[in-house]
């Protein structure tokens, strides 16, 4: 990331699973491009990259559904949009292979710069979505709209 967009702190008073000690996290999210990168205020070497799920995944949690607590923690008032994030576990070596946590999206309120990770129970989501389309699929999907047979 090269520093051009919008940094802004957001404070997750629980953490991040996995890295609960944390609570504190830059969120840089750049002009003009699909990526945001959330980076740990105490060590910034501690980062995700994030990406807004619902542009490759239109149909993705079309509502939010928070519990009491999540409501409270984000200090969400009546007026209140949230953002939603995945994390994106890139692949240097072929970023095609790229894939997303729809499994545990990240819910930001702008206006509190307060986040919580929620853990969705349904399994229609994947903590290993791909994020691009494979070849194959992309091969299989054009075979099927031209009617080939194989």
């Amino acid at each position: 990331m090269d520093g051009k967009g919008i940094e802004s702190v957001i404070f997750f008073p629980d953490g991040i699973p996995g890295f609960e000690e944390l609570k504190e996290f830059f969120l840089n999210i750049e002009e003009d491009t699909f990526l945001a990168r959330l980076e740990a205020a105490i060590n910034r070497e501690i980062a995700f990259f994030l990406v807004r799920s619902q542009l490759f995944f239109p149909d993705y949690l079309p509502e939010v559904d928070l519990s009491p607590r999540e409501t409270e923690i984000l200090e969400i008032g009546t007026s209140d949009q949230v953002d939603v994030w995945s994390i994106i576990t890139v692949h240097a070596n072929d970023l095609v292979q790229s894939t997303v946590n729809l499994r545990a999206p990240l819910i930001l309120n702008p206006r509190t710069g307060k986040g919580v990770q929620l853990i969705l129970n349904e399994e229609i989501h994947s903590s290993r979505q791909p994020l691009f389309p494979t070849q194959q699929d992309s091969i299989a999907t054009k075979n099927d709209e031209e009617g080939a047979v194989d």
